[in-house]
């Protein structure tokens, strides 16, 4: 009798373990890492210039003192040693100026889009799509991510502010919440927690040019969020523990800590898509093209 749920597990399991296995050889076939680096360095170089449009909308919308809020959503979830000397340098960018508005999202869609094209890029290859949009399609995109980043970040923090009000208010409608309290580090994390999730399914929906059913999508962005969770904990340990970083790269130990977690974030982003992939292609019907890095590491498989 207990033999049953057992079996009926290990077959459900089994394919998903064979597809993880198709993903891992796949992003090392699909230069995994190499294309992890390049999004890393662009998201490098685009992070300063997206937040000084944040700043710009932020005090555009009348909302330009929740400077100190947008950097809590930003970089609460990043680990201490990589969030902390950013987070300092970002509190300088986050200055409300309103002239600045027009000069900063010029810089953002020169430099911010290009971050936005190096996902493209990286989910095309791990979902084996061609690129077939045109560039001024892809940018345009591009824009409206930053543009909607950007948003929600201001939207988010203005909630963080407007939040114990809203609590209270609602406490009054609803007598059983006065019982229930919800801390603002809680909101916050909460919140970051939907922004990322947000973010997430919005580059594996709209940022590959073959758009996929949510269901299809699904897996790869849990298996980011959890393979996420573990490596931010074990490279903020690694932080911890670690005592030559500033030793070793003198004033560059911040770009270098953060640069390698952006990178670490990358692998896992695209292994994410590589998963979907694999999971795709083994329930892909008779007579459908299988992606070439599947049929290779397979016939691998069977010659050893």
């Amino acid at each position: 009798m207990r033999a049953m749920p057992l079996a009926v597990l290990s077959t459900r399991i089994r394919p998903f373990l064979a597809a993880l296995s198709d993903a891992w050889v796949s992003f090392g076939r699909n230069d995994g890492l190499a294309m992890a680096s390049h999004v890393a360095l662009s998201l490098v170089i685009a992070l300063f210039p997206f937040l000084v449009c944040v700043a710009a909308l932020a005090a555009f919308l009348g909302a330009g003192r929740i400077s100190t809020h947008i950097v809590h959503l930003l970089f609460d979830v990043w680990p201490e040693g990589v969030a902390g000397p950013l987070a300092r340098e970002a509190d300088r960018v986050l200055v409300p100026k309103r002239n600045v508005l027009t000069i900063s999202v010029i810089i953002t869609l020169l430099v911010a889009t290009n971050g936005v094209e190096s996902l493209r890029v990286a989910l095309c290859r791990a979902y084996g799509t061609a690129r077939s949009r045109p560039w001024w399609r892809a940018r345009l995109i591009g824009i409206g991510f930053v543009v909607g980043g950007a948003g929600a970040l201001v939207a988010a923090s203005v909630l963080v502010v407007l939040w114990p009000s809203i609590w209270r208010a609602a406490g009054f409608y609803v007598t059983d919440l006065k019982s229930v309290r919800l801390t603002y580090d809680l909101v916050r994390y909460a919140l970051a927690s939907i922004v990322l999730v947000a973010g997430l399914t919005a580059a594996h929906l709209w940022l590959v040019d073959t758009r996929a059913p949510l269901r299809d999508i699904a897996p790869g962005i849990a298996a980011t969020l959890v393979l996420w969770l573990a490596g931010a904990t074990l490279y903020g340990e690694f932080l911890a523990r670690v005592t030559h970083m500033k030793a070793t790269y003198a004033g560059l130990a911040g770009f270098l800590t953060a640069l390698i977690f952006l990178q670490i974030s990358a692998a896992i982003f695209i292994f994410g898509a590589e998963l979907n992939a694999a999971l795709r292609s083994r329930r892909r019907v008779p007579g459908e093209q299988v992606p070439p890095a599947i049929v290779a590491e397979r016939a691998a498989l069977q010659q050893a």
